[in-house]
């Protein structure tokens, strides 16, 4: 394994240390990591929602917005149509609790037993038989062409909100919603299909206030040289539309300027502090002026009493947000941020903000379990969500949490990738995504808990079903891999659950490194999941056989796809001739990237702090990777069940303080996995050996220690 260090800019290091407030080695590791952007540090450092990017980015989400009102209005029924995976299934509870608070005739769907994904004709004519007027897709659709096309030819109304990578043409809908779209609007592409429906959401909350499509202008006085200085903005749906920046001369009558006119006639006038605001107005435009305003004050002040007594100008400069600016806030931008929050928290239990509370433990779920790349608001979602789970966590996931014996400990982003997303992943596996739907929408405690227990019962027959199918398909894959020349792998039979085509193809590409399909034969289709290895775009890999699907779809690195029985010979043929005619995909010899080198002192239990200041790890943000020298080997233990092949380790490691000059000795449990065949090989008992590591925390009889994860081990001063 080769041990690779990126390098990183002295000067960038300190920049970004002193801005930031940064010890130097995290600077280090943030400039190792290529994360020097403003607003990427931002999503690092910062945990407020405020921070996430506003709904109406999206340029057609006034659009949708304004159709769900009209259903509304005119008692119109609507279907939530979803996917059957995590992703969909929180992304279907989400849309679907929130149209049912705003008192909307809404029922939901998602494919159940060997339903095809997406939407179906089948559906579309269900919901015409109901007069269902408006179907709504949830994280699914944007490959939905014909279906859509054919609900139009029905009088139904389609909003398509998704984040698959879009076909070059797409579906006639009434509105699209997904990040991916080069013209959507939206300021990041990688969302989960139950943050878009979160997006849609909140917007349709905000869409029944009195505020939606109302522009209201925010505006600051400040005395310059003989003169005032105004700056305003009109704002509609939380976003800046327009800005004004005048030079005002006293006693000169100025409301007819028509700069003026617009931001001032016919518009509610937010500002901070009124008293002072209406005392240059009439100084301005003289004692006679009648200008009615809307004082921020108070409110800011109850919700942030820290800043009582503050004036714009003095948070201005204290403001920490500025940072992250190109040129330093001024208070215009300010009373924008605050007026943002006010927003956002009007309405008590029905404000956006509260419905952020009520949701971030299923959209953080839906974050994780999709592999969406931990940067940019995703950090912010996952970190909330986390945050909730472990301090407050809601029914439905407390009760997972105690069935899954990991109730009160501190857990990662990683614990619920592992522990929960598996659970719930089970139900649409098996066929049954409903009893997931059911739990998460269900308010009854002893409902909860039973259908909690179905669904842990779920995940163990899952489990069972992926072995029972790894020893069945296992001889037939490595046979496929030599016939392909080591190149794909692809096996397909009738032997085992359609469900667990994902996760078989996962880990045979593990296994063989190479890219894997696994189809499953039903009685009416054939059902396939391709996953990726080596860095090969497995969507466009599909596309060079279309003519053979029915329907496929999917991300670069995970697909899926469906194909009659009739074409499948088709298929294998022609797949196994691209293939063998294709350019090997480069293996390269297996290289991890250090974070840091450290000195031997500061392999100390402080150095936690540092791992969780970059939580929460994930797609895009892998954890923290260390390497200290001249570490011993205390103790070599060999473990596993079945086959011992693992190895717990007592690592030492001695050092000298710097600033006391003291020795001292610390002492670190460690695992190595699949490691003990390298025993008296390449390491020994009591040798002395450097390390690449990383730190976590292991919980044993509710006890938390720390502990070493040992990515490889070398002995000392080897190449």
């Amino acid at each position: 394994m080769k041990w690779l260090k990126k390098d990183a800019d002295t000067n960038t290091i300190k920049s970004l240390s002193s801005r930031y407030n940064l010890d130097l080695l995290a600077a280090t590791i943030f400039v190792r990591r290529g994360i020097v952007d403003k607003e990427e540090i931002l999503f690092f450092l910062e945990n407020n929602f405020n921070f996430l990017h506003n709904p109406f980015n999206f340029f057609e989400m006034e659009l949708a917005v304004d159709r769900v009102l009209h259903a509304y209005e005119e008692k119109e029924k609507v279907l939530i149509f979803g996917d059957r995976d995590v992703d969909g299934i929180t992304a279907t509870v989400i849309l679907y609790k929130e149209l049912l608070k705003r008192k909307i005739a809404v029922e939901i769907a998602v494919p159940d037993g060997d339903d095809a994904y997406g939407l179906t004709m089948e559906v579309v004519d269900k919901c015409f038989e109901k007069n269902i007027s408006l179907i709504i897709t949830v994280d699914c659709g944007i490959s939905c062409l014909n279906e859509v096309k054919y609900a139009k030819s029905k009088g139904i109304d389609v909003i398509v909100t998704d984040h698959h990578n879009p076909p070059e043409h797409l579906p006639e809908a009434l509105a699209i919603l997904n990040p991916k779209l080069e013209d959507s609007g939206y300021p990041f592409a990688h969302l989960a299909g139950c943050v878009v429906s979160f997006k849609f959401a909140a917007a349709i909350r905000f869409g029944f206030s009195a505020m939606y499509n109302h522009p209201v202008t925010l505006f600051n006085i400040k005395p310059g040289n003989d003169t005032y200085i105004l700056e305003a903005v009109i704002v509609q749906n939380l976003q800046i539309v327009d800005k004004l920046e005048l030079t005002l001369c006293p006693n000169i009558l100025q409301l007819e300027n028509d700069k003026l006119r617009k931001f001032f006639i016919g518009k509610e006038l937010f500002v901070y502090d009124a008293k002072i605001q209406e005392r240059m107005l009439k100084r301005i435009f003289g004692e006679n002026v009648d200008i009615e305003l809307i004082d921020l004050y108070p409110y800011i002040c109850q919700m942030f009493p820290k800043l009582e007594n503050q004036s714009l100008l003095r948070l201005s400069v204290k403001s920490k947000l500025s940072a992250y600016q190109d040129k330093p806030l001024t208070e215009i931008d300010i009373l924008f941020n605050m007026f943002y929050s006010f927003i956002l928290n009007l309405g008590e239990g029905d404000s956006i903000q509260s419905f952020f509370d009520d949701n971030i433990e299923l959209i953080a779920l839906g974050t994780l379990a999709d592999m969406m790349p931990l940067e940019n608001e995703n950090r912010i979602i996952v970190k909330k969500g986390i945050e909730k789970i472990n301090t407050n966590p809601s029914k439905h996931f407390h009760e997972l949490l105690m069935l899954q014996k990991i109730a009160g400990k501190d857990l990662s982003s990683i614990d619920i990738s592992w522990q929960i997303s598996p659970l719930i992943n089970s139900t649409g596996r098996l066929g049954v995504p409903t009893k997931a739907l059911d739990f998460f929408m269900s308010e009854d405690q002893s409902e909860i808990s039973q259908m909690a227990a179905e669904i842990v019962q779920l995940n163990a027959k899952r489990k069972k079903l992926g072995s029972d199918a790894w020893n069945f398909i296992f001889p037939q894959a490595k046979a496929s891999f030599k016939e392909l020349n080591n190149k794909i792998v692809l096996v397909a039979s009738k032997e085992f659950n359609r469900g667990i085509t994902g996760i078989l193809a996962t880990r045979l590409a593990e296994y063989f490194s190479a890219p894997t399909i696994v189809a499953c034969f039903l009685d009416d289709k054939i059902v396939g999941s391709m996953r990726s290895y080596g860095g090969l775009n497995v969507k466009n890999f599909l596309e060079n056989f279309t003519e053979y699907f029915e329907d496929f779809g999917g991300h670069d690195f995970a697909a899926g796809f469906h194909i009659t029985h009739d074409k499948w010979d088709g298929f294998l043929h022609s797949f196994k001739s691209y293939v063998l005619e294709m350019d090997e995909i480069e293996k390269e010899e297996e290289s991890i990237y250090i974070d840091a080198d450290l000195p031997s002192h500061m392999l100390n239990p402080k150095l936690i702090e540092l791992v969780n200041q970059f939580e929460p790890y994930g797609e895009g943000n892998q954890p923290l990777v260390f390497s200290v020298k001249g570490a011993i080997l205390d103790d070599i233990n060999i473990i596993g069940k079945g086959v011992a092949k693992h190895l717990k380790l007592l690592i030492r490691v001695d050092s000298v303080d710097p600033k006391t000059k003291e020795k001292r000795s610390e002492r670190w449990p460690a695992l190595f996995w699949n490691a003990a065949d390298r025993v008296g090989i390449d390491f020994n008992l009591g040798e002395q050996v450097d390390i690449v590591f990383r730190l976590g925390r292991n919980y044993y009889m509710n006890i938390e220690q720390l502990q070493l994860t040992v990515l490889d081990i070398k002995a000392k001063g080897s190449a």
